[in-house]
């Protein structure tokens, strides 16, 4: 058994990547892009509400304005 612990840390030091390291690389790629994702997706809606508010605000400006 220490030879093949042995092996494997020769392996890997050798820079010799398994498919098990290049899943756990993919998966962890995966999960930071979708998490920037979410965070982008809460600025775009951010941005929304913000333009919104201020359009709303910017009508009713208008509209005091034009009833006096």
């Amino acid at each position: 058994m220490p030879e093949t612990n042995t092996l494997r840390k020769s392996r890997s030091l050798a820079g010799v990547p398994s498919g098990i390291d290049s899943l756990r690389v993919r998966e962890r790629y995966l999960r930071r892009r979708s998490q920037r994702r979410r965070l982008g997706d809460r600025g775009l809606a951010a941005l929304w509400v913000t333009v919104g508010a201020v359009v709303s605000w910017i009508f009713v400006v208008g509209f005091t304005t034009l009833a006096r």
